[in-house]
């Protein structure tokens, strides 16, 4: 069945059922996301976890990687020692994808309370949090600590004074990459120039 809406301009056909499930399916992974970041504020990271693929991937850009439930199970341990205190200000989706973008506060070692700005980019698999490119910046003022990475970290560099700059992403050869992580992006021309 086909709906057919018409405008000043031209007519456009859309397949209705497509565009309900896809809509549909991007409301269905906003909430699953905000569910699992309830679960983080209550501080249960088992929770969380029924969230995720059991092959889930983390990608800290610039960072660290980490590969399944048992690498997050771990870092969590070692990264939340307080539930963090998080700050959804904007989520944007498309399609698989899921855009999270806000401020997180994290308390340290010494009980100093850390605040970061990130940028999250998930990507849903069966449902699921399969894939994480997250793109974080401490914050420097707001009347918290700042640790020691954000007075020596060029704000949206992704990379420190003191660290070598390197490739941000780990890479492979395109022949061993599976379907579903190869994208084929449009040929939008020849790129602007003066």
């Amino acid at each position: 069945m086909h709906t057919v809406l018409f405008n000043r301009k031209r007519h456009v056909v859309f397949n209705l059922p497509f565009v309900l499930t896809k809509r549909v399916m991007v409301e269905k992974n906003k909430h699953t996301l905000l569910m699992a970041n309830a679960a983080i504020d209550r501080g249960d990271h088992e929770e969380f976890l029924t969230f995720c693929t059991d092959d889930t991937v983390w990608n800290f850009v610039g960072e660290q990687v980490l590969r399944g439930k048992d690498e997050v199970r771990r870092y969590m341990a070692e990264t939340y020692l307080a539930p963090p205190v998080v700050e959804v200000t904007q989520l944007v989706a498309e399609g698989d994808f899921l855009t999270a973008m806000g401020k997180i506060k994290l308390k340290d070692a010494e009980g100093n309370w850390n605040a970061y700005e990130y940028c999250d980019v998930w990507k849903f698999r069966d449902g699921k949090l399969h894939q994480l490119r997250a793109f974080v910046v401490a914050s420097i003022g707001n009347g918290l600590q700042a640790d020691g990475f954000a007075e020596k970290t060029v704000v949206g560099s992704g990379y420190s004074y003191d660290e070598p700059q390197c490739p941000t992403d780990e890479s492979e050869p395109i022949d061993s990459a599976s379907g579903e992580e190869v994208v084929e992006l449009p040929d939008l021309g020849k790129p602007l120039g003066p």
